[in-house]
């Protein structure tokens, strides 16, 4: 399998890592990631193949062994290659560096005694924070953090900032036996230190309060009165039952409070509610329309749409970048065997081919084989050593695609966040309709007796109440949903705007990377085709002129 360096993948939606991007190992690969949807069989197939056909070299000897190390002048040709792209970044780049800057290191194991002698042990990790705002204590911060500290911190954001853009954190399953392992540990090590660099690059997010607390409280996050007050109320199954019995048999009002509209009803105990809002989209759902639908809301729905649409492309354009990172790899693979393979031809002609061509005079002749084979031998190994680069270089920049196939879950989550917002308040509309009328109901039927039906004329003030507190929570729950609108729209905006950034600064840092190697290519070619006995007019020519294909070089 090809490997990828997960330490170098950045936040779609920041704009301060494209001088991480210039950065990475020589050995890193594309993978698939760990969201990649509607992968078909035959890619798995594929892939399989893929992997059997591994380079041989190593059933021979090591380039170093045979031809060895790179020399200054290679050395300085691989990196002119893997950095052809980054021209000019390094100005882009602001000169102050980013607000937050934040490293997750040491993991350090821990033990917890738990009943009868029983022990059980998690992980702590060093998080350290450079800051340049004001807003924070210091410049510098260290602090220790477990995994269910950032699991909080992720529920706190989530129920803080609704409806933004928010990176997803590393997933929190794992199989029991592997939580302790050396690999498994780095992996989220890596995965925690670009969760918390994504964060800190939103322009909400990133100078929040609720990030400053978890960055800079000392010690456990669960014993600080200060970020209790910011932990989202969670639903509990039997207090949701005994208000849903009680609202059945009137003993407590079915009609939502104001305070409650605002979170989702998933988040709250009220189970009659929830119901309410499930027949309110299936009624939605059956007459094929939505109910007093706007016109922006009409613009996100289709915006959602597009989204959708772009995940999909991300999904197939991640499947092909992938093939075309093994195809590189595989070729630089076939330079690397074939290379090999005319080096030790060459040192048996050298050795075996001599002693025979004494018998039959052709000494000269096998020595020009000899040299001649040694020096493609030696071009071929090159070009695989650029190859190697070139293609842990690709890598890195296509994996831009990984990184917004990775994040598209999370912008379609923050948009069903705002539709779920709208089906609240299409919801209280309905059921204030529906009293409204009852009351006009009621009111007719209690004239029509003299003096007044009693009990009517009470059962209608009681509605007429309850009409009075769905007033109020209609207009709580419509400035949610007009909160959610606009910040979906200000983030959708912002996404695209950074989507086109990436994504171009990647075909311009993928292309100069393949015209350098082309470059390089040729001018190996050239060289063998010089100590071969090119004269300089055919060499200029090979230069000069274009080829079938009509490609230049120069």
């Amino acid at each position: 399998m090809i490997h990828v360096e997960t330490g170098d993948v950045h936040d779609p939606l920041s704009n301060s890592d494209t001088q991480q991007r210039q950065e990475g190992s020589d050995d890193q690969g594309y993978d698939e990631g760990p969201i990649n949807p509607r992968k078909s069989v035959n890619d798995d197939d594929a892939d399989s193949k893929d992997e059997n056909e591994e380079s041989q070299a190593d059933n021979f000897a090591s380039y170093g062994q045979l031809v060895g190390p790179p020399s200054y002048e290679e050395s300085v040709m691989y990196e002119s290659v893997v950095h052809a792209g980054g021209e000019g970044e390094e100005e882009a780049v602001s000169t102050k560096g980013p607000p937050l800057t934040i490293s997750v290191s040491d993991p350090q194991r821990r033990e917890l005694q738990m009943i009868v002698g029983m022990k059980s042990g998690y992980i702590q990790y060093k998080v350290m924070t450079i800051s340049r705002l004001s807003s924070y204590g210091s410049p510098e911060k260290e602090v220790r953090r477990r995994f269910r500290e950032f699991v909080s911190l992720s529920e706190v954001l989530k129920a803080r900032f609704r409806g933004y853009f928010l990176p997803p954190r590393p997933e929190k399953n794992a199989v029991e036996g592997q939580r302790m392992k050396d690999s498994f540990i780095e992996e989220r090590r890596v995965l925690l230190e670009k969760y918390l660099n994504r964060l800190a690059a939103h322009p909400v997010v990133g100078p929040s309060e609720e990030l400053r607390l978890f960055l800079e409280t000392d010690g456990d996050l669960g014993g600080s009165y200060q970020w209790q007050k910011f932990l989202p109320a969670q639903a509990n199954f039997l207090e949701g039952t005994a208000k849903l019995s009680k609202q059945l048999f009137g003993r407590e009002s079915s009609v939502p409070q104001p305070g409650d509209v605002a979170q989702p009803s998933k988040k709250t105990n009220d189970y009659l509610r929830r119901m309410k809002e499930g027949f309110q989209s299936m009624k939605q759902e059956l007459s094929g329309a939505a109910r007093n639908s706007d016109v922006d809301e009409k613009e996100l729905k289709l915006q959602t749409k597009v989204v959708e649409g772009t995940w999909d492309n991300l999904a197939e354009t991640s499947r092909v970048a992938e093939k075309l990172v093994r195809k590189f790899e595989r070729m630089g693979a076939v330079y690397g065997d074939l290379g090999l393979s005319f080096i030790k031809l060459s040192k048996y002609e050298e050795t075996e081919g001599t002693d025979r061509a004494a018998f039959t005079d052709t000494v000269s002749c096998a020595q020009s084989i000899t040299s001649d084979t040694m020096q493609a031998g030696v071009a071929l190994v090159r070009l695989a050593r650029l190859a190697k680069k070139v293609t842990g270089k690709m890598a890195q920049d296509l994996g831009e695609l990984h990184d917004y196939l990775y994040f598209m879950p999370a912008v379609l989550k923050a948009l069903a966040t705002r539709e779920q917002a709208l089906l609240t308040l299409q919801t209280l509309e309905a059921q204030y309709e529906a009293r409204a009328k009852l009351v006009e109901d009621l009111d007719n039927q209690a004239s029509l007796v003299v003096g007044g039906d009693r009990g009517k004329v009470r059962k209608a003030n009681d509605v007429r109440n309850e009409i009075n507190t769905l007033e109020h929570s209609i207009q709580a729950a419509r400035a949610e949903y007009d909160k959610l609108k606009k910040v979906n729209r200000d983030e959708l905006s912002r996404f695209q705007s950074q989507k086109k950034k990436d994504f171009t600064a990647m075909l311009h840092s993928l292309a100069c990377v393949q015209a350098a190697y082309a470059e390089r290519s040729s001018d190996v070619w050239l060289m063998v085709a010089k100590e071969l006995g090119a004269t300089e007019e055919q060499l200029y020519e090979a230069k000069t002129v274009p080829v079938q294909a009509g490609i230049r070089f120069d």
